[in-house]
This record gives C-alpha cells, sequence and structure tokens, in this order.
C-alpha cells in the first residue's frame, strides 16, 4: 500500500527566514488538512520573530499525526536567494560610505566594517550558505526526534505565493502576480503557469517596492505599519483629488509607465538588513508635502485624508497598469494574485472591474500566511487544482468539550434544537451575537465560524459595534455575509456565476439597497466587502441567515471578527466565554448552547 503524502508547510519567522504572520499548514495528498498561525493559540497579535511551535503541536494532534508521519517539510523562502539578499546588502553598505571626487571614488573603510558588523552580515553568510546549518535549525526548532531525517524543501518567496493562489484558483493556465514588501529581494513578480509548470517573466527587486511605500503612508497617517494598511484603505475612501498633493507624490511614484518605479524614495530612506527607517521617511514626506505627518490619536485632517484618498488611487493606478501589461505580452487572461498588497479589498475591486483580467482570483491569505499553503503545494507531487471555496482549516471542538467548559465556568446556558432559528430571531431584533461552529477560519477575514453578527437594516448599529464592542475607529466599516443567490441583485458588477466567499474583493452596493443595509455599507463610496454564503461549506450558517431573511426581507448579516481590538481572532471556547463575559454583546452562540446577556 503507497505510503500516504503529508507534508508540514512552515513560516518559520526566525534568522531572516520571514518575520511576521508564524503558522503551518499540513497537507494530506495535494490538499489543506489544517492550517493555523501562531496567533491564535499564544494570543500575541501577529507573533513577529516567533517560530511556530505551539501550531505544530496543535495541528500534529487535530489530524493525529506524529513525525514518524511526515513525509516532507516545505518552507517558503529560500536560503540560496537570501545569498543575493545579502550581496544586495553590502552593496549598499558599500555605496552609502563611497564618495567620488576629481573623478576618483573613495570609501571610508571604518564605517563600511562597522555597518557589516553590526548587520551581522557575516554571521548571516555563514549561515545561508550552509543548507544544512539552515536544516539543523528548522529541525531544532520544531523539536524533532534526532533519530529522523525528513526531507526540507526551500521555494521562493514569491513562487509560494503565486502557488497559493494558482493552486486553489481552479485555473489551468494563469497569469501569477505578486506584490508585496519583499520576499528574499523581489517585491512584484509575474508568473506564466501553465499546468503546475512556473515560468517567472518579470521581477522588480528591492528597494522598488510598492509595499513599502503604502506601509510607509500608513505610518504618515499615524497607524501602524504592516499591520493597519486596512485603516489607510477605509480612510482613503473620504477623501478627495488634491492636485498638489496628487502630483507630489507622483514624483516618487512613477505611475505613467506600465511598470511602476518607487526605487529612489525607497533607496533613500532604507537603513540596514533591506528595511526602511520609518522616522527618515515621515520626516521626508513631510518635507515634501508642507505639512505634518499625524500622530497616533491626533485628530485626523484634511490634508491627512486626501493624502489617504491619493496613496490608494497611485496603489489601484499602479497594480492595475501591471496586470494589464502580464495579459498584454502573455495573450492569458486567467489572472492569479498574492502578495500582502493585494489585501487591499478596494484595489482588488478596481482591478476586476477594470483591468484586462476576464477572470480573477485573488489568494484569500494572500499576505504571508499564504506561504504555507503555496511551499506545501509546490512540494506537493498532487496538488490540489479544485478552487478553493472555504478556508476553515484550523481546529473544532465538540457540542460535548464545549458543555464541560460551560459547566466548568458556571456559564447559563441553553441547548438549541436550531441554534440557527434562536439567532436569527436575536439578530433580527437588533441583538449582537457572537458566532462560534465548526473549524476556525485561517487569516484575517472571519468567514463564519468565529464572527460576530449583527443586523445590517440599522444605521447606528456600525456606530454601536465600532465603539462598544470593536474599541475602534467609527468610520471603520463593516463587511456582510450574503445568501450567495442574492448577490447579484445587490451588488454591482457581480457575476452570477462566481462566487466570492472570503471578503477579499469589495463591491459597489446597488442604489436601491443603499438604505436598507446601511450598517455594512462603507459610508464615503458605498461598497461593501461581501462573504458570498452557500450549503458546499458553510451549511449551518447559511441556514442562519436564511432564517433572518424569511423574518426581514434582508439575505444578509453584518459580520465582523470574533475579537477585540489589538487581539487575534478568538480560537476556543474557553476564550469565547471570555469574550462574553467582558464585553457588551448580547448573546454567545457556541456549537448547540446559547447564552444570553441578563
Amino acid at each position: 500500500m503507497k505510503r500516504r503524502e503529508i507534508i508540514l508547510s512552515i513560516n518559520p519567522c526566525v534568522y531572516g527566514l520571514n518575520y511576521h504572520d508564524p503558522s503551518i499548514a499540513i497537507i494530506i495528498d495535494g490538499k489543506v488538512a489544517y492550517g493555523i498561525e501562531e496567533e491564535r493559540i499564544n494570543g500575541i497579535k501577529g507573533s513577529k520573530g516567533m517560530f511556530p511551535t505551539n501550531s505544530i503541536k496543535e495541528g500534529f494532534n487535530y489530524c493525529g499525526l506524529s513525525w514518524e508521519d511526515i513525509t516532507g517539510i516545505a518552507i517558503g523562502y529560500s536560503p540560496k536567494l537570501w545569498m543575493k539578499r545579502l550581496a544586495l546588502e553590502l552593496s549598499k553598505i558599500i555605496n552609502d560610505n563611497m564618495t567620488v571626487e576629481s573623478c576618483k571614488v573613495n570609501y571610508n573603510a571604518t564605517k563600511i566594517m562597522d555597518r557589516i558588523i553590526s548587520a551581522n552580515l557575516s554571521n548571516r553568510y555563514l549561515f545561508f550558505c550552509d543548507e544544512e546549518k539552515v536544516n539543523q535549525l528548522i529541525f531544532e526548532k520544531c523539536g524533532m526526534p534526532s533519530n529522523l531525517n525528513i526531507p526540507i524543501s526551500y521555494f521562493e518567496h514569491h513562487q509560494s505565493h503565486v502557488a497559493s493562489s494558482y493552486t486553489l484558483s481552479g485555473f489551468s493556465e494563469a497569469i501569477g502576480v505578486v506584490v508585496d514588501g519583499i520576499g528574499e529581494i523581489a517585491a512584484t513578480s509575474l508568473w506564466k503557469i501553465s499546468n503546475n509548470k512556473y515560468e517567472k517573466i518579470m521581477q522588480l527587486d528591492y528597494p522598488n517596492s510598492l509595499g513599502y511605500f503604502y506601509a510607509l503612508a500608513t505610518r504618515f497617517l499615524g497607524f501602524e505599519p504592516w499591520c493597519h494598511e486596512g485603516k489607510t484603505m477605509a480612510l482613503a475612501a473620504y477623501g478627495q483629488k488634491d492636485q498638489d498633493i496628487y502630483n507630489l507624490l507622483e514624483t516618487i511614484v512613477n505611475v505613467n509607465n506600465e511598470i511602476y518605479d518607487v526605487s529612489r524614495f525607497i533607496n533613500d530612506n532604507a537603513r540596514d538588513f533591506l528595511m526602511v527607517d520609518e522616522e527618515k521617511a515621515v520626516k521626508s514626506l513631510e518635507r515634501m508635502l508642507g505639512f505634518s505627518a499625524r500622530k497616533k490619536d491626533e485628530p485626523i485632517t484634511k490634508n491627512h485624508v486626501n493624502f489617504a484618498w491619493a496613496v490608494q488611487n497611485i496603489l489601484e493606478r499602479c497594480v492595475t497598469n501591471l496586470v494589464n501589461y502580464a495579459v498584454k505580452i502573455t495573450g492569458i487572461k486567467n489572472v492569479c494574485v498574492a502578495g500582502g498588497v493585494f489585501m487591499n479589498c478596494k484595489m482588488n475591486m478596481v482591478i476586476r472591474e477594470n483591468s484586462l483580467a476576464k477572470n480573477f482570483y485573488v489568494q484569500p491569505l494572500a499576505g504571508d500566511l499564504g506561504l504555507v499553503i503555496g511551499s506545501g503545494m509546490l512540494m506537493s507531487e498532487c496538488a490540489n487544482k479544485e478552487i478553493c471555496t472555504c478556508i476553515d482549516y484550523g481546529p473544532d471542538y465538540s457540542d460535548d468539550e464545549i458543555e464541560q467548559l460551560l459547566v466548568a465556568r458556571n456559564a447559563k446556558y441553553v441547548k438549541c434544537d436550531d441554534i440557527a432559528d434562536n439567532v436569527a430571531k436575536l439578530i433580527a431584533d437588533g441583538k449582537v451575537v457572537c458566532w462560534f461552529e465548526g473549524r476556525m477560519e485561517m487569516g484575517a477575514r472571519a468567514l463564519g465560524s468565529r464572527s460576530i453578527l449583527a443586523d445590517p437594516r440599522e444605521a447606528g448599529m456600525s456606530d454601536k459595534i465600532n465603539e462598544l464592542v470593536k474599541h475602534r475607529e467609527k468610520w471603520r466599516p463593516f463587511a456582510c455575509s450574503v445568501l450567495e443567490e442574492y448577490c447579484s441583485e445587490i451588488f454591482e458588477n457581480y457575476d452570477k456565476g462566481k462566487s466570492y466567499p472570503f471578503m477579499i474583493e469589495a463591491f459597489t452596493v446597488k442604489p436601491e439597497w443603499r438604505k436598507r443595509i446601511p450598517a455594512v455599507i462603507h459610508r464615503a463610496d458605498n461598497t461593501s466587502r461581501p462573504q458570498s454564503v452557500n450549503t458546499h461549506c458553510k451549511v449551518l450558517y447559511h441556514r442562519m441567515i436564511s432564517y433572518f431573511y424569511r423574518l426581514t426581507g434582508c439575505p444578509l448579516v453584518l459580520n465582523t471578527s470574533f475579537n477585540d481590538k489589538g487581539q487575534p481572532i478568538i480560537m476556543t471556547p474557553d476564550l469565547a466565554v471570555d469574550f462574553f463575559d467582558k464585553i457588551p454583546v448580547d448573546a454567545l452562540a457556541i456549537g448547540h448552547f446559547l447564552l444570553q446577556r441578563e
């Protein structure tokens, strides 16, 4: 009997093998059996610089595996390409300490050596030039028994990104587009893919990084870069084109060519490790724009809002041009995308509606979480090529486990014959309900497994949840979960034949629906981020929304992630009850049990 192929895919986030979103996936015979991010277990949002030790233990326990079952380990970072990164770092250090006088080149050897030492360049060189040392680090961090010799495969960061999208897109032939901050040295790449064969057709290296540019703009607005880019996106819709701001930004981002260029701005504000000096970049923007950056918790001015509009518009133009360029040079109109920049839902809408792509697929885990899907699929000999409709890859909990916890916590609860009916009535009554059901979703969007739900028809509901439940800015919009059969009735340019189950693309709400569902519409541009819900993946959730529709005539509910500000999405029943005890929601539906606020 042939042995099953069981691949452990890891985003290590230690010693230069990435830094953020530590996570794992278990790929069994070419399909994702389990996936989780470390933050869900340790409670530390982002868990930067941490190896996903707990995730491996949880995954093995859930899937009933031991190290002896694992046939391979996949990692979406390449030590060989890290050697190119180190060479690029060295080149920058030398150039920074070089002067030219009377056609004579002078080098400041002392400063060069000091920078090499402070950047730990020689030690990192010795580490990455010996793949066995890298392997040994992974084995030690994993806690793998020393008698095992499981093969490890390392894949290019950007190829892992594009594979995460292509293998779940359902396409046979496609163009792959990756845009992020930086991989090993690449910040953007284009791929031609046919039957799981990947051909890179273009690459833009650091410092030409749109991801860095958008992150620095986020920092200029007083938000946390590499974390709160969604705030920049949401704020942008409240702005308008200020020609002076726009013209000035176009001096640092070349938008008019098919391929953008932001190299000079990033390079001028760079620091060691091919990162950027945020303070220096912010001061550079202040000098150029003629107004101050916003500090955290300061009021947002008209200049800041218009700056956000310009940055978002420039991003949309740059990436749409890039997609069009890829389609033109290949003639292929199936486009699959990944990389952190594609977490921008509004940009994805613009590309879907205005680019030359005929079929457009966005990897729902577009950021570095998706690496564990892509590298695992690249290693697999039987990689899945079915379209992905569900990313519920995490753990679930039986009613027996949940009830034991509720009894131990002295919680007051009832067991419902039909929890979906009970919850639909509560939401129709204006209640805010936490919904905990089935396997946990992977990624940043709550998709009906760990969600907070409310009535989208009540205009003040979004303000209420922002203020009392999520503790975040009132101007930030909420997404919605919609019965798939009604999506084309509610949203403009919605293709009846397609599903959009991941809240990764925005849609404009049709005029006749805007007053009916105000709580899930961005007030400035009338868009929403829908999750189309069908019975293939979300049977109970679909039934609950169907009940709500029968009660109200509205085929959707407000859906936001089950967490408070600065917290990861809730994973366990214990954390769900903690949340219910502390946050003024009205009810918690967990498994088939219902807890209500007295």
